[in-house]
């Protein structure tokens, strides 16, 4: 899933233990890699979307993908580690419109 959305990812054991708190990684906006030892997510950076991998159980996150330009609007990791991304500008347009009376 892709988006930025503020919040906390918070991971659980299924097994119980303590709770992983991941708070730089917005909430609705990873995927799981296909090892399942990270979290992979999109860091928005001075008007440019990337793709990050964090390892759940500590360590420096590291930058999977390296574009200089748009922002990536979802993503998905395929079993082998392959990512389809769809990205691009972000566009906002204000219009001011007569009300007609």
């Amino acid at each position: 899933m892709s988006g930025q959305r503020g919040g906390n990812t918070n991971l659980a054991p299924a097994e119980g233990g303590p709770l992983v708190i991941l708070p730089h990684i917005p909430a609705q906006t990873f995927e799981w890699s296909p090892d399942g030892k990270h979290l992979m997510y999109v860091r928005n950076q001075h008007g440019v979307g990337n793709i990050w991998s964090e390892p759940v159980l500590g360590g420096e996150a590291k930058q999977i993908t390296h574009f200089t330009n748009g922002m990536i609007f979802q993503f998905a990791v395929a079993r082998d580690s392959r990512l389809a991304v769809s990205r691009g500008p972000l566009i906002s347009d204000a219009i001011l419109a007569p009300d007609g009376g």
